[in-house]
């Protein structure tokens, strides 16, 4: 689609498709899984965390590292700040997945650009054949993960690197990395109940910007249709401003999780600084609407990019009532293709951005 995207749930949740887990078994005794990053910004960090699947009989203890970053890649030997619990402690999700977050024995202040290992380690007491866990390691099996596009960051299983990650670390306000639950597709059936989120059009992006389309993530049923809700929101009510009808015989059915355009017929004019939402009517049983699925409200934060305000998501009436739903984030791009400057000159128009493309003043 042309246009700037903005985008409100990060570029790496994109990468993934629905598919279910690979897991990762930890059942020797010095096994480990580590998550390097790069710190975003000055932080004190307090908690490191993973996505656990299944304890089974007994196994021992586990320790829980922030560590430096070796030359070669791999953590090294500065332990900024560990905790060691007992395996039975943790919190198990199975297939469904759940990120449990181990407090460390003291907080650690990183910097911004800092190289960190996130590490988990089966440390003490009987780990074997019949003593074991398994994590949570990778969101699909084809090749898509941000883990396996990218060489950074990473995930690695002692020093050897793994196509996937899950896990990271936090304060006691902000997330970082790749705390995932799942990935699913929600089935919705309503009928005046709508889905989706709310975000604020950045003030620096002038006085307004013109909407010009969305992109999404769906399975998409034929012989029906669904609306695109658009709407300003203050507190928790929802004023609707927009509705494009979508006849759902004009797109593919598949049975995956689909990212689909759609360019709105009458662009619409969002203003800076506001607050809006933007969602999905489904009109019946025929709109399965992809999301992230989170263990925590905290989580959402290592996902949402701040610079949209506190993005959330959640659901509004069709009398305009809003309710948050703070363990999933629904993967919503709003397209924008003309910036209005807040006084004096012209408008920016965004064009393609492929090899010629950018902003005309």
């Amino acid at each position: 689609m042309k246009g700037l995207a903005l985008n409100l749930v990060g570029n790496d949740v994109w990468g993934y498709v629905f598919h279910g887990f690979n897991t990762l078994t930890f059942n020797a005794l010095n096994q480990q899984y580590n998550v390097i990053l790069r710190a975003p910004e000055d932080a004190t960090i307090t908690h490191v965390g993973f996505n656990f699947n299944t304890r089974t009989n007994s196994p021992g203890d586990l320790t829980f590292r922030l560590s430096n970053v070796d030359a070669s890649g791999n953590p090294g030997a500065t332990h900024h700040a560990t905790v060691t619990v007992a395996s039975s402690s943790v919190t198990y999700g199975g297939a469904s997945g759940s990120l449990y977050w181990a407090a460390l024995g003291s907080s650690y202040n990183v910097t911004r650009g800092q190289i960190l290992s996130c590490t988990v380690i089966a440390s003490a007491g009987t780990w074997d054949a019949t003593n074991l866990i398994t994590l949570n390691y990778q969101l699909n099996n084809n090749q898509e993960a941000h883990g396996n596009r990218s060489t950074f960051p990473y995930a690695s299983r002692g020093s050897a690197r793994q196509t996937g990650l899950i896990g990271g670390m936090r304060s006691s306000t902000i997330a970082y990395g790749y705390p995932a639950q799942t990935l699913t597709i929600d089935t919705y059936a309503f009928t005046s109940t709508r889905y989706g989120t709310r975000f604020t059009v950045p003030s620096n992006l002038g006085g307004s910007v013109r909407l010009a389309g969305i992109r999404f993530r769906a399975q998409i049923n034929t012989g029906s249709s669904y609306d695109i809700k658009i709407g300003t929101i203050s507190g928790t009510t929802v004023t609707e401003t927009y509705t494009e009808t979508i006849d759902t015989d004009m797109q593919a059915n598949t049975a995956e999780g689909y990212t689909l355009d759609i360019v709105l017929t009458t662009a619409q004019t969002l203003t800076t600084g506001t607050e809006y939402v933007i969602g999905i009517l489904a009109n019946g049983n025929n709109v399965q609407f992809g999301n992230l699925r989170l263990t925590q409200a905290i989580d959402r934060t290592a996902f949402a990019h701040s610079m949209y305000g506190t993005v959330k998501s959640g659901s509004w009436t069709s009398g305009g009532t809003w309710t948050d739903d703070n363990t999933r984030l629904y993967m919503i791009i709003p397209y924008v293709d003309l910036i209005n400057a807040s006084s004096g000159g012209g408008g920016g128009m965004i064009v393609h951005p492929g090899m010629a493309g950018g902003m005309r003043g």
